[in-house]
């Protein structure tokens, strides 16, 4: 478990481990399938509760219902040495938006409905993808994302050169992100994301197919 070996690495080191629970809402098993899918968001906690007083976790309701540009989020600290890095924070990093503060808390009090259904909608749309790649882009390699709204395709047989988005965004008028700009690995790549209607989705994939 990747959780786990995080926890095995900084721990001897005495290092603080920062984690992120800003996906938890948007993992695609969580309300679908239960809590025993491989899918299944796993915190720090759950793995290993002694490691609590190292650690801290941002969470935030902005990517699960699309208000991080609102700017606002949680840090969850669980010891005085991670709650005193981030007082040291910067004032940007610890003072949020007002209006942040307002959509962030509808959200937690009365926004379980509308993402249930945006996590049927993006069930259907990462299924609905794998079908459009094998029939448009049949060259273009595909995992099915287990969270959140993007998708990872690997477009490295395609001849489009390292950096996938520019031929793409050239040629079919489809903006993706660029895969090179995510680090190591991301060569032939793009993301493309699927927090949309499936018509678009059909849309997009169609055009790539039809340009290259």
């Amino acid at each position: 478990m990747r959780v786990a070996s995080a926890i095995d690495f900084t721990g001897p080191h005495l290092a603080l481990l920062a984690t992120s629970a800003m996906q938890a809402r948007v993992a695609l098993e969580n309300l679908l399938k239960g809590p025993d899918s491989p899918a299944h968001f796993v915190s720090v906690d759950d793995v290993n509760a002694a490691y609590l007083a190292a650690m801290e976790t941002p969470a935030a309701r902005g990517q699960t219902f699309n208000i991080a540009g609102l700017g606002c989020a949680v840090i969850v600290t669980a010891s005085p040495r991670a709650r005193q890095l981030v007082a040291g924070l910067p004032a940007g990093a610890t003072h949020p938006g007002h209006l942040g503060v307002i959509a962030s808390q509808a959200a937690f009090e009365s926004g379980d409905d509308w993402l249930d259904q945006v996590l049927v909608q993006l069930d259907f749309n990462r299924e609905l993808l794998a079908r459009l790649l094998e029939r448009n882009l049949p060259g273009a390699g595909y995992r099915q994302p287990e969270a959140g709204y993007l998708a990872w395709i690997d477009a490295s047989r395609l001849g489009l050169g390292p950096d996938p988005a520019t031929p793409i965004f050239d040629r079919a008028r489809v903006a993706v992100s660029s895969g090179p700009g995510f680090g190591a690995g991301g060569e032939g790549h793009f993301r493309l994301n699927i927090g949309t209607s499936p018509a678009l989705v059909e849309a997009a994939v169609k055009s790539i197919g039809n340009a290259i």
